[in-house]
C-alpha cells in the first residue's frame, strides 16, 4: 500500500517542482506565454499576478508531496498526505480552468489525466485511512 502512496507523491513532486522551478528560472518567457494565452480573456489584466500565484502554488504542492513522502516513511499519519493530494488536485483544476477560459481545449484535455491521477490519489488515501 505504501508503494502506491510513494508513487503518487513522487509523481506530484516531479510534476509541480519541475513546473514551478521552470517558471522561477524563466519568468519572462513564461509570463509572455501566459499573456498570449489569456490576452482575450477577463484574466488578461491579472496575468502577471496569477503567474506568480500559480508558481508559488506549484512549488508548495511539490514541497507538500516531498514532505508527505517523509510522512509515509515515518508512518506519522495520513492527514498531511490527504491535504497534499487535495492541494495538488486543486492546482490542477485551476490549470484546467485557465485553459478552458483561454479556449485552449486541447491544452485543457491534456490536464484531465493529471486530474484523474489526483482524484485517484485522494480516493486511495481515503481507502487506506479508513
Amino acid at each position: 500500500m505504501n508503494l502506491l502512496l510513494y508513487l503518487f507523491l513522487l509523481f506530484f513532486a516531479i510534476l509541480f517542482l519541475q513546473s514551478g522551478i521552470d517558471k522561477v528560472l524563466n519568468p519572462k518567457g513564461n509570463i509572455e506565454w501566459f499573456k498570449s494565452q489569456f490576452q482575450n480573456t477577463f484574466l488578461s489584466p491579472l496575468v502577471t499576478l496569477l503567474f506568480w500565484v500559480l508558481t508559488f502554488e506549484e512549488i508548495l504542492a511539490g514541497i507538500l508531496a516531498i514532505v508527505s513522502i517523509y510522512f509515509v516513511y515515518m508512518q506519522v499519519g495520513i492527514d498531511l498526505i490527504n491535504y497534499a493530494f487535495g492541494f495538488c488536485t486543486f492546482v490542477l483544476i485551476q490549470l484546467f480552468f485557465g485553459q478552458r477560459i483561454a479556449k485552449d481545449y486541447a491544452g485543457a484535455s491534456g490536464i484531465v489525466p493529471y486530474i484523474i491521477v489526483g482524484f485517484l490519489s485522494l480516493f486511495f488515501v481515503r481507502v487506506i485511512g479508513s
